[in-house]
């Protein structure tokens, strides 16, 4: 069966109904009498050249310097006549938030951003405090809260702290005595000024108050009726000499010596 075509007469298109292909089989049932070939022209179902509503002035450019839009209104073109119409300038601009400088802190050498009453959130809060607005920003030296006077519990703390890196990484990180994760080291000989690297054993925060527990408990343990202390005072001896003699029995003859028994 050969394809049908449209009646209209020039019209090389597919019967759609009606006897007519889809163009024209809608202009049918619109109400449209022109039945051209062709496509009609722009602007819409039923517009023509000689349409009143087409305008004047279509071959005019807007008003604007290097514009070359088509012709609007006034003088514009579409986009310059809304905004002319709109912000009472063809050439207005929004202004957005992210376009408007924001204000510097007032505080000395301090370039943050304001937060209230012209300062950044430090020295704002500095501020409502009323602490020293001057001072430099950050927690060390005197102005942390751990301060003391520069008085370290260790003696030598720097090498201290610098073998204590080594020996965490030496150790991967974990405790030398239960392995979990370390983040300090423990002293072998229970002294505070030896920092050796063959003394020191990274360990966890739990097992070095651990041990610091146990020692602290056989300080003060007595030795035949007698505590360690006092007799680490009489004899000048170290902790770790008392329990030695202890444990190889000569503590108690070392004492009757010297008339602590």
């Amino acid at each position: 069966m050969e394809n049908k075509l449209c009646k209209i007469e020039g019209c090389n298109k597919k019967v759609f109904g009606l006897k007519l292909c889809n163009m024209h089989y809608s202009r049918q049932r619109n109400g449209i009498t022109d039945m051209r070939p062709g496509p009609l022209p722009i602007k819409g179902w039923g517009w023509t050249d000689d349409d009143p509503r087409l305008r004047k002035n279509k071959d005019l450019k807007c008003s604007i310097t290097n514009c070359t839009n088509e012709y609007y209104a006034k003088d514009f073109c579409r986009m310059h006549y809304y905004l002319n119409k709109k912000y009472g300038t063809p050439f207005y601009k929004r202004v957005y938030k992210k376009d408007i400088p924001k204000p510097i802190c007032k505080a000395p050498n301090c370039n943050r951003i304001s937060v209230s009453r012209g300062f950044c959130g430090t020295h704002y809060s500095r501020f409502r405090k009323g602490t020293d607005i001057n001072r430099p920003i950050g927690n060390f030296g005197e102005f942390n809260h751990m301060w003391n006077g520069g008085i370290f519990e260790y003696p030598n703390h720097y090498e201290m702290k610098k073998n204590r890196l080594i020996v965490l990484e030496n150790a991967n990180w974990i405790c030398h005595y239960c392995g979990g994760k370390a983040d300090r080291v423990h002293h072998r000989d229970k002294s505070k000024d030896n920092h050796s690297l063959k003394n020191l054993r990274a360990s966890c925060a739990k097992c070095n108050s651990q041990k610091q527990d146990i020692e602290n408990r056989r300080y003060y343990i007595q030795r035949y009726g007698i505590s360690s202390a006092k007799i680490m005072n009489s004899l000048e001896l170290s902790k770790s000499e008392v329990n030695m003699m202890y444990d190889n029995g000569y503590l108690k003859n070392v004492l009757k010596l010297h008339k602590l028994l």
